[in-house]
């Protein structure tokens, strides 16, 4: 069996004469319970249908292979029907609120089951079409893509987001002429850094998928690419994926990455909890290569350095904590500084940590971190630190750590909220980049008490 841009996802095809009983409703794009007017849905339950069904044109049927869904009083556009599976579209007729679902079948009809519609629910189609794996990347010619590389304008589909002008029925494919562009407007963000959306509208020839037309940015931070809808001034985010990324000017590369504080299985014992990390990078690139950017992403922070082979310089922007932080005093920031051997976790006496609570290693990593070299912002234990350096001009880089103050050094700080209490374990990340594609990853394990 074959589905349209993943929208039928897993399927199960055993079949046993049952109750019809719905057992949850989410998005058949994200796999998350996020839906709204206009989007494809996925139902999971017992006797949903008698077989497996799928419709092959639009407009949708409103019956398939004896199931219909109704939501919300409405016979639901359907995708694909199985005993154990049915996707369909949620109706743009509906408005946002609490609704009911039924799947009626030949053998009767489900309990209803309620679930709430929001206004738009942004998600981006994976290539597996589980909501998990990388997103489905199509070239501007209609090509399928392993991979993207910086400054090339690609077409991403996309889910649950609202309507367009002209407005769009439910259950029909998206027109050619004229085109239908969304009401609201597409945010879309690759590495960090908000990209040019030069088209979101109805994808021509589907049913609830919009096509979003896009500029890789020149050097993207991260390999996260998210997506998100403006409504009212606000940006209303869906799950973010993971873009692969490649620049064809580097023949070669590697990185790694090695936690300095705190060693792994750390047991906490304050609030907040520093964390060191050091990396290196070994970078070839081609003859005339242009400027690359190197990245640090953490739970805690994030550093950047700015490559030139040209020019045989590099630039480093990042922010490290400040002095005063690192010696316990978070009285000018909001960070809460909280003692979690007593039971709630409450906060040290003016927001500082007493000295003889500073674990040694801990001072000892921070030491390592070069100082900061401007003025932190307001309330915040993070100061900016901006460096240069030189290397010899080429298609070689290496960046490990030889130089004084240290670049490839960086920390942060891993804290909660007031009144959060954090239980068992945690594990917090950091990954390594250029321009977006991943040279490293590393993760440690932290113990609360």
């Amino acid at each position: 069996m074959r589905c349209k841009i993943a929208v039928c996802g897993a399927l199960t095809v055993a079949f046993a004469a049952a109750q019809v009983t719905i057992q949850g409703v989410v998005s058949s794009v994200s796999f998350q319970p996020q839906i709204c007017p206009g989007a494809p849905a996925a139902i999971f339950g017992v006797g949903l249908a008698e077989g497996i069904s799928q419709a092959t044109a639009t407009p949708l049927p409103t019956l398939l292979g004896g199931t219909a869904v109704e939501i919300g009083g409405i016979r639901a556009p359907l995708y694909f029907v199985s005993p154990g599976q049915v996707n369909f579209q949620v109706p743009f007729e509906l408005a946002p609120g609490s609704v009911d679902v039924r799947v009626v079948t030949t053998e009767g009809t489900s309990a209803p089951h309620s679930v709430k519609l929001d206004a738009v629910a942004p998600a981006i189609f994976s290539r597996g079409g589980n909501g998990l794996s990388p997103p489905l990347l199509i070239s501007s010619d209609f090509q399928l893509l392993d991979s993207v590389v910086p400054l090339q304008t690609i077409i991403l589909y996309a889910a649950g987001l609202g309507q367009t002008d002209p407005a769009w029925s439910s259950g029909t494919a998206g027109g050619v002429s004229p085109v239908q562009q969304t009401v609201l407007p597409v945010l879309v963000g690759v590495g960090d850094t908000g990209t040019p959306v030069w088209f979101a509208g109805a994808a021509p020839g589907f049913a609830g998928v919009y096509q979003l037309n896009i500029t890789i940015p020149p050097h993207p931070a991260t390999d996260v690419l998210a997506i998100a809808v403006r409504q009212d001034n606000i940006g209303v985010f869906g799950p973010s994926l993971s873009i692969p990324i490649r620049n064809p000017a580097v023949k070669q590369a590697t990185g790694s990455i090695e936690f300095l504080y705190p060693a792994p299985g750390y047991a906490a014992n304050i609030l907040p909890v520093p964390v060191v990390v050091r990396y290196s990078a070994d970078v070839e690139t081609i003859e005339g290569a242009g400027d690359y950017l190197l990245s640090l992403s953490c739970n805690s922070g994030e550093s950047h350095i700015m490559v030139s082979p040209a020019t045989g310089r590099y630039a480093v922007d990042m922010y490290v904590p400040t002095l005063a932080a690192r010696q316990g005093d978070f009285s000018a920031t909001d960070l809460l500084a909280r003692d979690l051997l007593l039971p709630g976790g409450p906060p040290f006496p003016n927001n500082v940590v007493p000295p003889n609570r500073l674990d040694p290693a801990g001072l000892r990593a921070l030491n390592l971190v070069p100082a900061p070299n401007g003025a932190a912002a307001a309330r915040s234990p993070l100061a900016p630190y901006q460096g240069a350096g030189t290397f010899a001009a080429g298609t070689h880089f290496h960046l490990d750590g030889a130089t004084t103050p240290d670049p490839t050094i960086a920390a942060g700080y891993l804290s909660f909220p007031s009144g959060t209490v954090p239980q068992g374990s945690s594990n917090y990340g950091c990954s390594l980049f250029l321009d977006g594609m991943v040279l490293d990853r590393k993760s440690i394990s932290i113990r609360w008490p």
